[in-house]
C-alpha cells in the first residue's frame, strides 16, 4: 500500500479532498486509486439519506469525511491517525520530522500526532485560547480534550483533567507533560471551530466546481460530445462540437488505447466485483441492510442495477492483483472506464459476439463511419464490449450522480409524423418502436417476451444481448417505492421503482411513475397563443455575477460622475475615520452604507460627489494589539520593544487592518475614491496635523501645566474626557475621617463657651477615595452653611454640618446619644482654622480650612477634604490660594514613597485602586482617626479601551485652551443643520462644559508633540521651533523623532542656545482625527457618525477648525448622527454576551432559516441575497435612534427584497416595444399618476436623509398600488390582449427609487433588460437625474385621476371583501367567476361612469354595471341570481354598495373571462387575436 500524501489547506482542502466537493466526486477519486485507498466505509441513515450527514471513513488512511445530507457536499475533513498519511503544510511535515509514519512502532505510538509546540511554533503560529472538553463521568483515565482552533483548521489535544484550570495559560498547559500530542485534526470552513460547528451543514457553499478546478487545475470539463448515435451491431458515433470529426466506438473492436488517445484518461476505473466499499446505516444494522464479506451479497440474478461501478460493494479480496501491476480490474483485467463528464461508462473485456443486424439496417446510411476498422492485435486482449449511457436520474445507489448523455437510435427510421427516437422520447414509444423493429426475428409474442425477459434478468458484465449499449435513465419522475429480492427481503442496492426491457444490443432501465393519472378529454391548448412573461432575470442573485455588478455600480459609477461632472462644485461628504484595529462589525455597516446612500442620492440629484475614505490609525488600542501580536510571535523569549519597534509593529497592524476593512467596505457596494483614501499615519496627513498644532501655538492656545488629569493606570497614559466611559455601579470604600484642629480661627474662638477651647476639636470629612488622603492639603467648608459642635460621651468635640447630623449619626455614633454643644456656627467662622494631616509625617505643616463653592449639604458631613493633585475642583480652588498640588502616585497607579514619609514601606508600590484605600485607612486607624467605613455604589470613570477604572492624577501635560475659542465655536454651530435636532443641544453641552483639552499622551504610536526640553526640563514650544521641527520631519520622516540621536542638533531651531532634547509625548488621537478637515478643500456638506462622536470627533473637529483653520464657519454644513445597534431584545451588542451579528451573515443569508424547495431532489435554497440585503436593512432603519437588528427584522427586509426581485422579473418579462404605441387606458393613467406621486415623495424623503420613509413609501406602493392593483388588473391585457400598458415607465421609475438603496439589484435588472431595450441608446439608471422624465410628455394624464383613485380603490376593497365571502361559501374560485353591480348615489355615478369601459379590468371581474341606489329595488332584483354577496363602501357623495353576482356569459377557454357568447368558444377579443382553425376531419 502506498501512503496518501497531501498538502493541508486550512479552510479549503486536504489534498484533493476539497471542501464543497460532491460525494460522487470524492468517491470517484477514491475508487480510482485502490492502492492508496484500499477500503472505504460509507455510513448514512437509510431512512433519511438526504437529510442526515453522510460519513465516509478511510480506515487504512486514518481519515474521516463528513458530507451534508441535502447536497452531499464535503463539509468536514478529519485526520484521526497522523501516522497513516504523509501530510504537509507549506512544505513542512504536519507530523514533526523524525516521527516516522512507517517505521518505529514504539515511536509512532508515543508520538501519534504533532505536538503543540510543533503546531504553535513551526506550523501555524499563535492563536487565541481554545476550549476544553472534560472526560465523560466515570472515565478512569481522566483525560479530556483541548480544542485548539485556527481559521479553517483545529487540533484536539488529550489533556489530563487534573491539570486543567481555566485560569492557567493554555500555552504553558499544552506545553506541559499533562498534554499529549494531537489526537486528531479537522479542516472546515469558518474562523474557528466553535463558530463553525453550529452551522457546519447549513452554511452556504460556493457553487463553483472547486473540486474539478483544484484537482484538474482547470475549469470543469465541458460536454465535448453533444450526441451519441446508435446504429446497431455495436456501432456508436460520438458527435463532437461543430466542425470536428466524430469518434466511433465499435463494440468488440475498439481498444482501451484508442479510448485514452481520443477521450483522455478515464475519470475513474471500476473493477469487476468492486467490493472495497462497505455501506452502513447510521442506525443498528439488520440482515436486510448489512453488507458483509460473504459471497451472498453478490448481485441477485434478477438485479436490475446496470451501474456496476457502485452496485458491487463489500470487502474486496483482490487488492493484491492491483498491487502486482494488473490493470485495475479482476484477474483478467476486465474493468469499466468511467467518463463522468461525457456521461457514459465503457466496459473493457475479452471480445464478445456483436449483436445481430437490425432488420431495417439495409436502409441505414453511415457516411461518416471510418473504413477499415479491424480487430485489435493480440497484445490488446481487452476491447470495448459495452457502453452504458447515463440518463437524467440518479445512479444505482442513493448518492450517485451522473452527468447526462444525449443519444439517438439511428436505425429506427421515423415514419411520417414521427420523430427520431432519442433520449427525450417517452419510454412507451421507444418500446413500441423497438417491438415493431424486431418483431420479425421472433416466431410469436411468447418467444419475444421470453427472450427479452432473459436478456434483462440473466446478464452480468458482458452477457447482455450481444455486445451492448445500455441506456441507464428514464423519462418519468419516480415517486419512491421499494424493490424486493426473490427471498422477499428489501433490496437496498437498486434504484427503487424501476422497470426494464431489452432488445438485441439494447437494455433500458426506466423509472416508473407509480401513479395512475386520470385521462382528460383532449382539449385545445391555448398556452402557445398567450403572451406569457419571459425573462432571464434570476429569482436570486447568481454569485458568479456579483463581482461585475459590484464594479459597475460602485467603482465605475464613482469614476463616471467624477469625470462627467468635473466642472461642478462638489458635494463633499467627509469621512469620520473608522479605527484601524479590528474586523468590521454591524456598526461599521450602518455607518458606511448610510454615507454611501447619501452619496448616491446626491448623484441622482445631479451633483458631483466627493467621498474620500479615511482611517484613524494612531493610539493606544492599536499599540496594545500590536504589542500582543509581537509577544505571541516571540513566545519563547522576552519581547521588549523600543519606541521605534512599537511604531513599526503598530504601523504594520494598522496597514493590514486598513486593507482588510477597505475590502469589506467595497464588498458592501460603497462607492468612493479608494485610491485617494487617507490615513492619519500618512506623512502628508501628519504634516498637515502638525501645521494645525503650529497655528494653535501661534495663537497662544497650547500650554503645559502640572495639573490633575484623568489617568489610566492600565494604559499608563493621560486621557481626555472623550476617552472615558462611566460605570454606574462602581463600588468604593467610603470613610468618615476626623482631623483634629491645631489652631482655631478668631471667629470660632469668640463663639466657644468658656473651657471648651481646652478640649480637642476635630473636623469630620467624608471621602469615597481614601487613597487620596496622603495628598490632602486643605479641608473645604461653605461659608454660608451652618455647622454644629457635638459630643457623643467623650471629651472629644466634632464639627459637622447642621443639616447632615441626623443622616450620619447612626453611622458615626451607632445608638450612643449625641450632645450638641454649640450650634449656629457658620462656615465663614471656621475659615482660617488649621489642622494636621497625620499621613504627611512628623515634618507635616499646618493645613487650612478654606471656603469652596462646590461644598454642599447634600451628602457626607458638609466638610470636604481637598487633594489638589487628585481633583479638578480641588485644584482650581487651591491654586487660587497658593496651595501646591501633590500626587504621590506613579504611572502604574501605585503609591510612591512620598505618600507616607515616616514609613514609606507601608504604602510604596501598592495599587491605589486595589487595596490602597484599605491600607491608608489602617494607618489612620492607628490614631483613631477613622470613625466609620461603608461600601458606596456610584458613577465612576473607566478607560474606554481597557474597560478598567481610571484615577485623577496631577502630571505635567500639554493642554489646548478651549475656553478662548468655545464662544466662536458655539456661534459657528448656529449655521449647522443637525439631524436629529437633539444633536445640537448635545454638542453644545460638551463644548460649553469644556475649558481645557489635555492633548498629550504618554505613548509611542502617534504624532509627537514637537516640544524641546532643556536640562532643567523647561519646555520650548514656539511658532519658530515648531516650524523648524516640521521641516525636519518633512525631510527625514516622522520616525526620525525617535530614531535620531538624542543630541542631534538638526532638531534645534537656529538661535536657540543650550542643550535640548526632544519630548516623548504624542498627541491625543482625537487631535489626529479632529484635524482631518485639512483633507478637504472646502467646507464639508455632511459629517455623519454615531451619537458618541458629539464628545469625540464632532467636537474635536469643530474646536481645531475654529482654532486654526482661518476659515469662516464650522467645518460642516450638516451634522448627522446615528444610534447604536441593538439585538432583537433591545440589548446592546457585545461579544461577551454573544449577541453580535457579522455583516457577512446578513449578506450570505445564514441568519435566516433555509428555504426548502418543493422539488423532490432540490434540497434547500440558499437565503443569500448579497450586499443589497445588508444595505436594505440599513436603509429601512430609523438611524436617528438606536437600531434593532435580529432575525425578525432581517426576515422582513429579506421578504421585501425578494418582492422587489419578483416585481422586476415580472416587469422584465412583460415589457414589449409595441406597448409604446398601444392605447393609454384610464387604468394606465392611474398607474402613472400613482408612480409620479410615489417618485416625488420618495425623492423628498431621500433629500431629507429619511431613507426609511422612502423605503416605506416604495413598499406600500409595490404592495398596494402596483402588485395587488395595477399588475393584477393588467394580467389579462398582458397575457391575452395587446400586451400594452405602462410597464416600461414603471420599470424605470422603480429602478430610479431603488438606485441609492439596492444598486446591485438595479444593475442586475438593467443587465437583464429585453434585447430591444439594449439595442436602443437608453440612459443607464445610475446616470439619470431627477430632472430626467420617467413618464414621457406624450403620456397625457387626466388631472382628475388622483382625486378619483381613492374612491375606485374603496369600491375595489368592497368587491374583494364580498368575493371572499362568496369564495368561503364555495360559490366562486377565481374573481373572474363573478360579475359586479355598483349601486352608488346619483351624484357619484358620473365618477364611476367615466371608467365604465374599464371597470371590469380594474376590478378583475367579468363585468361591471353601475346603477344608482334609487333606480333599483335590491330585494326583487337580487332574487334572480344564484348567489349574491354585498359590501358597503364610501364615495364622495355618501355610502354605496358593491354586489358580487354570478357571471352573465360563458367562460372563454383562452382568457378565462366569463364573456364568451357560447360555452367552450372564444370571446370576441380572443377571436380577433387568435383565429380558430377549422376542425380536422
Amino acid at each position: 500500500m502506498s501512503l496518501f500524501t497531501a498538502q493541508v489547506f486550512p479552510g479549503q482542502a486536504l489534498g484533493f479532498l476539497v471542501l464543497g466537493a460532491t460525494l460522487h466526486d470524492i468517491l470517484t477519486r477514491l475508487k480510482a486509486e485502490p492502492q492508496r485507498f484500499p477500503k472505504l466505509d460509507l455510513v448514512y441513515d437509510q431512512s433519511s439519506p438526504v437529510k442526515e450527514p453522510v460519513i465516509v471513513i478511510l480506515p487504512t488512511n486514518g481519515i474521516r469525511l463528513r458530507f451534508d445530507g441535502p447536497e452531499q457536499r464535503l463539509r468536514l475533513v478529519e485526520v484521526l491517525d497522523f501516522t497513516k498519511s504523509q501530510l504537509t503544510y507549506k512544505d513542512k511535515d504536519v507530523l514533526r520530522p523524525g516521527a516516522s509514519t512507517l517505521q518505529g512502532v514504539a515511536q509512532a505510538e508515543s508520538l501519534s500526532g504533532p505536538t503543540f509546540r510543533h503546531i504553535y511554533n513551526r506550523l501555524l503560529g499563535p492563536t487565541f485560547p481554545g476550549e476544553y472538553i472534560g472526560p465523560e463521568p466515570g472515565d478512569e483515565t481522566g483525560m479530556g480534550l483541548y480544542m485548539l482552533s485556527y481559521p479553517g483548521i483545529a487540533f484536539s489535544f488529550p489533556l489530563s483533567n487534573t491539570a486543567w484550570s481555566p485560569r492557567k495559560d493554555f500555552v504553558s498547559l499544552l506545553s506541559s507533560s499533562s498534554s499529549h500530542p494531537a489526537a486528531s485534526m479537522a479542516i472546515f470552513r469558518g474562523d474557528s471551530w466553535p463558530d463553525a460547528r453550529e452551522r457546519l451543514y447549513v452554511q452556504t457553499l460556493d457553487p463553483r466546481d472547486s473540486f474539478t478546478s483544484l484537482t484538474k487545475g482547470k475549469d470543469p470539463v465541458p460536454d465535448e460530445f453533444r450526441l451519441i448515435r446508435i446504429y446497431g451491431e455495436g456501432h456508436l458515433e460520438l458527435v463532437r462540437t461543430d466542425g470536428v470529426a466524430p469518434f466511433w466506438i465499435k463494440l468488440g473492436l475498439t481498444s482501451p488505447q484508442e479510448l485514452v488517445a481520443v477521450l483522455g484518461p478515464p475519470d475513474a476505473i471500476y473493477r469487476k466485483n468492486d467490493q472495497r466499499m462497505s455501506i452502513h446505516k447510521a442506525r443498528p444494522l439488520s440482515r436486510t441492510h448489512l453488507r458483509s464479506d460473504s459471497t451472498e451479497m453478490r448481485l441477485q440474478d434478477d438485479s436490475t442495477d446496470t451501474d456496476q461501478s457502485s452496485a458491487h460493494t463489500a470487502t474486496d479480496d483482490s487488492d493484491e492483483d492491483a498491487e502486482n501491476g494488473e490493470v485495475a480490474g479482476n484477474i483478467s483485467g476486465e474493468c469499466f472506464y468511467n467518463y463522468f463528464y461525457h456521461g457514459f461508462d465503457v466496459l473493457l473485456s475479452t471480445p464478445t459476439t456483436p449483436s445481430q443486424c437490425p432488420p431495417s439496417k439495409q436502409a441505414l446510411d453511415r457516411p461518416s463511419e471510418p473504413e477499415g476498422i479491424v480487430p485489435s492485435d493480440a497484445s490488446s486482449r481487452l476491447v470495448a464490449s459495452k457502453v452504458i449511457l447515463h440518463g437524467n436520474v440518479p445512479g444505482s445507489y442513493p448518492f450517485n450522480r451522473h452527468r447526462r448523455c444525449r443519444w439517438e437510435v439511428q436505425y429506427l427510421m421515423p415514419k411520417k409524423g414521427q420523430l427520431v427516437v432519442d433520449s427525450e422520447t417517452p419510454f412507451k414509444e421507444i418500446e413500441q418502436r423497438l417491438h415493431h423493429e424486431w418483431k420479425s426475428i421472433y416466431r410469436n409474442a411468447e418467444e419475444a417476451k421470453s427472450r427479452q425477459r432473459g436478456m434483462v434478468l440473466n446478464r452480468d458484465w458482458g452477457d447482455s444481448p450481444g455486445s451492448s449499449c445500455e441506456l441507464l435513465g428514464g423519462w418519468e419522475d419516480s415517486v419512491g417505492g421499494k424493490r424486493v429480492d426473490p427471498t422477499g427481503m428489501e433490496d437496498v442496492r437498486g434504484l427503487g421503482n424501476t422497470t426494464l426491457f431489452g432488445f438485441p444490443g439494447l437494455v433500458f432501465e426506466v423509472l416508473k411513475n407509480g401513479i395512475t393519472m386520470p385521462v382528460r378529454p383532449p382539449t385545445k391548448s391555448w398556452s402557445s397563443t398567450l403572451r406569457l412573461p419571459k425573462s432571464s432575470f434570476p429569482p436570486r442573485p447568481a454569485p458568479g455575477d456579483q463581482a461585475k455588478y459590484l464594479k459597475r455600480c460602485a467603482d465605475d459609477l464613482y469614476e463616471w460622475q467624477s469625470h462627467e461632472r468635473s466642472a461642478q462644485k462638489p458635494f463633499v461628504l467627509h469621512d469620520g475615520p473608522p479605527y484601524a484595529n479590528g474586523s468590521l462589525h454591524i456598526g461599521h455597516a450602518l455607518n458606511k452604507i448610510l454615507k454611501d446612500i447619501i452619496c448616491r442620492v446626491k448623484v441622482q440629484e445631479g451633483r458631483r460627489v466627493v467621498y474620500v475614505p479615511g482611517w484613524d490609525c494612531h493610539g493606544l488600542p492599536i499599540e496594545i494589539k500590536a504589542l500582543e501580536q509581537q509577544r505571541e510571535k516571540n513566545k519563547d523569549g522576552e519581547t521588549v520593544l523600543d519606541a521605534i519597534g512599537v511604531r513599526r509593529a503598530a504601523r504594520s497592524l494598522a496597514t493590514k487592518t486598513v486593507k482588510d476593512q477597505m475590502k469589506g467596505f467595497r464588498e458592501w457596494g460603497v462607492m468612493a475614491d479608494w485610491d485617494k483614501a487617507w490615513k492619519t499615519m500618512d506623512k502628508t496627513f501628519e504634516i498637515k496635523q502638525l501645521g494645525v498644532f503650529q497655528e494653535m501655538v501661534k495663537n497662544g492656545l497650547i500650554f503645559r501645566r502640572y495639573k490633575p488629569v484623568y489617568w489610566s493606570p492600565s494604559s499608563r497614559t493621560a486621557l481626555a474626557e472623550a476617552e472615558l466611559e462611566y460605570k454606574e455601579d462602581h463600588v468604593s470604600t467610603a470613610a468618615f475621617v476626623k482631623f483634629p484642629l491645631a489652631s482655631l480661627s478668631e471667629a470660632l474662638k469668640a463663639q466657644l463657651p468658656e473651657g471648651m477651647e481646652e478640649n480637642t476639636i476635630s473636623v469630620v470629612i467624608w471621602t469615597t477615595t481614601p487613597w487620596t488622603l496622603p495628598a490632602n492639603r486643605a479641608i473645604a467648608v461653605h461659608s454660608d452653611l451652618e455647622y454644629l459642635i457635638v459630643r457623643n460621651g467623650t471629651s472629644e468635640l466634632l464639627i459637622i454640618a447642621s443639616s447632615r447630623l441626623s443622616q450620619i449619626a447612626p453611622l458615626l455614633f451607632k445608638d450612643e446619644p449625641v450632645e450638641v454643644l454649640l450650634g449656629h456656627v457658620m462656615g465663614q467662622d471656621l475659615e482660617g482654622s488649621q489642622y494636621i494631616n497625620p499621613l504627611r509625617g512628623k515634618d507635616s505643616e499646618l493645613q487650612p480650612i478654606i471656603h469652596a463653592d462646590f461644598v454642599s449639604a447634600e451628602s457626607g458631613s458638609g466638610l470636604v477634604h481637598c487633594a489638589p493633585g487628585h481633583g479638578m475642583d480641588d485644584y482650581e480652588v487651591c491654586t487660587k490660594l497658593g496651595i501646591d498640588a501633590a500626587a504621590p502616585v506613579d504611572d502604574l497607579g501605585r503609591f510612591t514613597a512620598a505618600a507616607f514619609p515616616d514609613e514609606p514601606e507601608r504604602l510604596v508600590g501598592k495599587s491605589v485602586l486595589d487595596g490602597g484605600s484599605a491600607e491608608v485607612l489602617d494607618i489612620l486607624d492607628l490614631g483613631s482617626n477613622v470613625m466609620a467605613t461603608h461600601k458606596y455604589k456610584h458613577k465612576y470613570p473607566y478607560d474606554w479601551r481597557t474597560k478598567l477604572p481610571v484615577i485623577i492624577r496631577a502630571t505635567e501635560q500639554w493642554f489646548a485652551d478651549v475656553g478662548h475659542v468655545k464662544d466662536d465655536a458655539l456661534q459657528c454651530m448656529e449655521e449647522v443643520r443637525f439631524i436629529p435636532d437633539s444633536g445640537r443641544a448635545r454638542l453644545e453641552s460638551f463644548v460649553k462644559g469644556r475649558s481645557e483639552w489635555c492633548i498629550s499622551r504618554q505613548r509611542a504610536w502617534g504624532v509627537p508633540i514637537p516640544a524641546l526640553y532643556d536640562e532643567a526640563g523647561i519646555a520650548v514650544l514656539t511658532d519658530e521651533s515648531v516650524a523648524h521641527i516640521i521641516s525636519v520631519i518633512n525631510e527625514r520622516s516622522i520616525d526620525a523623532w525617535w530614531t535620531d540621536p538624542v543630541d542631534d542638533p538638526a532638531w534645534i531651531v537656529p538661535g536657540l542656545e543650550g542643550n535640548y532634547k526632544r519630548g516623548k509625548d504624542t498627541m491625543d488621537v482625537w487631535f489626529d482625527s479632529g484635524s482631518s478637515w485639512t483633507q478637504t478643500e472646502q467646507q464639508a456638506d455632511v459629517y455623519l457618525e454615531g451619537t458618541d462622536q458629539h464628545r469625540g470627533w464632532f467636537q474635536s473637529s469643530l474646536l481645531t477648525h475654529t482654532s486654526a483653520s482661518g476659515r469662516e464657519g464650522p467645518p460642516f454644513k450638516t451634522l448627522i448622527t446615528h444610534g447604536f445597534t441593538l439585538d432583537d431584545k433591545g440589548k446592546k451588542m457585545s461579544k461577551s454576551i454573544g449577541n453580535t451579528i457579522a455583516p457577512s451573515e446578513i449578506i450570505d443569508g445564514s441568519l435566516l432559516p433555509p428555504v426548502k424547495t418543493k422539488k423532490k431532489a432540490g434540497g434547500n435554497i440558499s437565503q443569500a441575497l448579497g450586499p443589497d440585503a445588508l444595505r436594505l436593512w440599513v436603509a429601512s432603519s430609523d438611524y436617528t435612534r438606536d437600531v434593532v437588528i435580529g432575525q425578525p427584522v432581517l426576515q422582513f427586509n429579506h421578504n421585501a427584497l425578494l418582492k422587489y426581485r419578483m416585481t422586476i422579473k415580472m416587469l422584465l418579462g412583460s415589457m414589449h416595444r409595441s406597448a409604446r404605441t398601444a392605447p393609454v387606458t384610464k387604468l394606465d393613467q392611474i398607474a402613472l399618476s400613482q408612480l409620479q406621486t410615489v417618485m416625488t415623495e420618495v425623492a423628498s424623503a431621500y433629500h431629507n436623509f429619511e431613507f426609511y420613509k422612502g423605503l416605506n413609501l416604495i413598499n406600500k406602493w409595490i404592495s398596494s398600488d402596483l402588485s395587488s392593483f395595477y399588475l393584477e388588473a393588467m394580467k389579462d391585457r398582458l397575457y391575452c390582449g395587446d400586451g400594452g400598458g405602462v410597464l416600461e415607465e414603471i420599470f424605470h421609475g422603480l429602478l430610479r427609487m431603488l438606485t441609492p438603496i439596492t444598486p446591485h439589484l438595479v444593475e442586475e435588472a438593467w443587465d437583464h433588460r429585453p434585447v430591444w431595450m439594449k439595442e436602443e441608446a437608453q440612459v443607464h439608471p445610475f446616470h439619470r437625474t431627477l430632472e430626467d422624465p420617467v413618464i414621457p410628455t406624450s403620456r397625457q394624464l387626466d388631472p382628475n385621476i388622483l382625486t378619483d383613485v381613492p374612491w375606485l380603490l374603496n369600491a375595489n376593497t368592497a368587491i374583494k371583501s364580498a368575493q371572499e365571502e362568496a369564495r368561503a361559501n364555495k360559490h366562486i374560485g377565481s374573481s373572474l367567476e363573478s360579475s359586479v353591480i355598483l349601486r352608488v348615489p346619483a351624484e357619484a355615478k358620473d365618477l364611476f361612469q367615466r371608467y365604465a369601459d374599464e371597470l371590469a379590468s380594474i376590478f378583475v371581474v367579468s363585468s361591471v354595471e353601475v346603477q344608482t341606489v334609487v333606480s333599483l329595488d335590491g330585494a326583487s332584483q337580487d332574487a334572480e341570481y344564484r348567489f349574491s354577496y354585498a359590501a358597503m363602501f364610501a364615495t364622495p357623495k355618501g355610502q354605496a354598495e358593491a354586489l358580487v353576482l354570478p357571471p352573465k356569459d360563458h367562460k372563454c377557454p383562452r382568457c378565462w373571462r366569463y364573456v364568451a357568447p357560447v360555452e367552450d368558444e372564444l370571446c370576441g377579443r380572443c377571436e380577433e387575436v387568435v383565429p380558430v382553425p377549422e376542425p380536422v376531419e
